[in-house]
C-alpha cells in the first residue's frame, strides 16, 4: 500500500511482490468481520512532522484458503505436520488420522453428543415391569415428542395423546396419556424416565477426501473468530511453497489529526494581539483492488487563524478581549505551502517607462579619430640593478665610510638564486592546470 503525503511517498509492504507474509506469532493474520484478513500497520509522516498510523488489511477468500489447504493435504505428510490444519478440519466436522504414515480425512456423521450432565431416557407404560429400550438423546422435549410419535406408529389404535407435566406417584422426565380408539374415556398412562450416564458421542466417522474438506472450506460464506485459521494457513503455505492470493487491501486510519499550533504575540496600542494558527489534517482512505494495486491515503491540510486582542483603557484600566476567527484555508497536504509567483513583462503594463523604449539602428558612419602616443624611458635611480657605491658620512668625530658592496654581493650570490627559483616554481603552478575531484 502506498500513499503520497507531504513531499514523500510511504509504502506499507505486504511481502515479496505484493503477497502477504503469514506470521501467526505477530498476529497479522486472522478472522474478523466475517473475513480472513492479513493486516499490516505503518506510519505516514505528515508535513508537520507528525505520524499518521495506517492499517491495511488484505482479504483471503474462502476459495483461496480451501485450495491451499486441500493442496497441503494431498502432499502426503503425517498428522504431526498438520496440527493447525487438523484443528481447522475439526471445525468442519472432519478429523485427520494416520494411515501408514500419511494423513487421511474422515467425516463425522449425524448423532447425539453429550459432554457433561448426560442422561439416558427410556419410555414405558406405568404399571408394567418391562420398559422400552433405552435411547440416547440430547434434548428432553424433543425426546418426549419423538417417543410419542414412535409409540403412536407402533400402536395405531391409540389415537389421542396429551403430554402432561406431572404424574401422581412417580417422578418421570415427562408423562403423557394415550386413549385407545373405541374404548371410551379410558387412558393408558405413559412416561419417560431419565437415568444419569457417562458423556457420549453417537456420531460416527466415515472415510472422506481432501477434496470434500476443501469444498466445504471454499464454500464457507463467513468466518467467525477462529484460532485455527492462522496456524492452518501458515502450515499450508509452508508445506506447498505457495503464496496465498489476496484481495484488497482495505485501508483505515484516523479521519483527522490535530496538528501543531503557531502562536505569535505583537504589541498594539493600549494592549497586545495574540495570533494563533492551528493546523489540522483531514484524511480519507481509498481501498485497493489488489495488494499490488495498493490503497491510497489522501490528507488535506486545514489552517484556522484566530486573532485575540487584549486592550486596557488607560483611564479606567478596564480590560477588554476581542477574538476574531478567520475562515479556514484548505490545501492538499502534498502541495507547496506557497503559490508560485506569476512572471509578467513590466513593459507590457508600462511601455513608457525607462528601458522599455524600442531603439533603432543609427544610419551613416561613426566618426573616427587617429592619435599618436610616444613613450619615453624615465630613469628611476635604481642603478640598473648594480650594487651601490660606498657611502661616506661626515660627523664631528670624523668621517665614516659605509661599504654596502659586501652586503650587495652576498645578496646577489646567495639570495638572488633562491628568489629566482621561487619565481620559477610559482610560474610553473600558474601555467600547469590542476584538476580537483569531489570525494
Amino acid at each position: 500500500m502506498s500513499t503520497t503525503v507531504g513531499a514523500g511517498q510511504e509504502t506499507i509492504s505486504f511481502g515479496s511482490n505484493g503477497t502477504p507474509v503469514l506470521n501467526p506469532s505477530s498476529g497479522n493474520i486472522g478472522t474478523s468481520g466475517g473475513n480472513i484478513n492479513v493486516t499490516r500497520t505503518g506510519a505516514i509522516r505528515l508535513p508537520s512532522g507528525q505520524s499518521l498510523p495506517v492499517t491495511a488489511a488484505a482479504r483471503i477468500t474462502s476459495a483461496s484458503a480451501g485450495q491451499i489447504i486441500g493442496k497441503a493435504l494431498r502432499v502426503g505428510l503425517g498428522v504431526g505436520n498438520l496440527v493447525g490444519i487438523g484443528l481447522l478440519a475439526a471445525e468442519f466436522g472432519y478429523r485427520l488420522i494416520n494411515d501408514n504414515g500419511t494423513a487421511t480425512v474422515e467425516k463425522q456423521g449425524e448423532g447425539d453428543v453429550c459432554t457433561s450432565n448426560c442422561y439416558l431416557y427410556r419410555g414405558y407404560v406405568y404399571g408394567t415391569s418391562t420398559p422400552s429400550p433405552a435411547t440416547f438423546v440430547s434434548n428432553l422435549s424433543a425426546q418426549c415428542s419423538a417417543y410419542i410419535a414412535a409409540f403412536r406408529s407402533a400402536n395405531p389404535s391409540h389415537s389421542v395423546f396429551n403430554i402432561v407435566s406431572s404424574y401422581v406417584g412417580a417422578s418421570p422426565a415427562c408423562t403423557f396419556t394415550a386413549q385407545r380408539s373405541g374404548y371410551g374415556p379410558g387412558y393408558y398412562s405413559m412416561a419417560i424416565d431419565k437415568i444419569a450416564t457417562q458423556p457420549y458421542d453417537t456420531r460416527e466417522f466415515s472415510p472422506s477426501t481432501p477434496e470434500a474438506l476443501e469444498a466445504e472450506i471454499s464454500a464457507k460464506p463467513s468466518w467467525p473468530d477462529s484460532s485455527a485459521v492462522p496456524q492452518a494457513l501458515d502450515e499450508a503455505q509452508r508445506i506447498t511453497g505457495d503464496q496465498i492470493p489476496t484481495e484488497g487491501p482495505d485501508v483505515s486510519g484516523p479521519s483527522s489529526v490535530v496538528g501543531p499550533a503557531e502562536v505569535t504575540k505583537t504589541p498594539i496600542t493600549n494592549g497586545q494581539r495574540q495570533t494563533t494558527k492551528q493546523t489540522n489534517y483531514d484524511c480519507i482512505y481509498l481501498d485497493g483492488v489488489t495488494v499490488m494495486d495498493g490503497g491510497t491515503v489522501s490528507c488535506t491540510e486545514k489552517v484556522t487563524t484566530t486573532q485575540q486582542d487584549t486592550l486596557t483603557d488607560p483611564q479606567t484600566q478596564q480590560t477588554t478581549v476581542t477574538t476574531t476567527q478567520t475562515a479556514e484555508t484548505t490545501k492538499p497536504a502534498d502541495t507547496a505551502s506557497e503559490k508560485p509567483k506569476e512572471t509578467t513583462d513590466p513593459c507590457e503594463a508600462n511601455p513608457d517607462r525607462a528601458g522599455c523604449s524600442t531603439l533603432d539602428t543609427p544610419q551613416g558612419e561613426i566618426p573616427k579619430v587617429t592619435k599618436t602616443f610616444n613613450y619615453e624611458y624615465e630613469e628611476l635611480g635604481l642603478g640598473n640593478g648594480s650594487c651601490p657605491a660606498p657611502v661616506t658620512v661626515n660627523t664631528s668625530n670624523g668621517s665614516y665610510t659605509l661599504n654596502l658592496g659586501q652586503y650587495c654581493d652576498a645578496i646577489s650570490t646567495y639570495v638572488r638564486p633562491v628568489v629566482i627559483l621561487f619565481g620559477m616554481l610559482a610560474a610553473f603552478f600558474i601555467a600547469i592546470p590542476v584538476k580537483t575531484e569531489n570525494a
